[in-house]
């Protein structure tokens, strides 16, 4: 798992936006498709608490529905809110 900072939101956000990249069997596996999006979209969550629940659950061995489940996910170009995509 890695997180690579996107920089921050608006101006009332302090914390860095943080693009989550998880990695299964040697593999960087991108999270648009799972929120509809193409594979190349820049998903982030913001700051530091959203990151430690998504890692604690990817680590636990949760599948990538349930980390996505966990923490509220934005798209990096407009900042909006993520829904999962069934």
């Amino acid at each position: 798992m890695e997180f690579v900072h996107r920089g921050r939101g608006r101006r009332e956000w302090r914390d860095p936006l943080l693009e989550v990249l998880l990695v299964d069997s040697g593999r960087c596996i991108r999270l648009g498709p799972y929120f509809g999006l193409e594979e190349s979209a820049c998903v982030v969550i913001n700051g530091y608490d959203d990151a430690r629940k998504v890692c604690q659950v990817w680590l636990d061995g949760a599948d990538i529905a349930s980390v996505v489940a966990g923490a509220s996910f934005l798209n990096r170009r407009d900042l909006s809110k993520l829904q999962v995509v069934e």
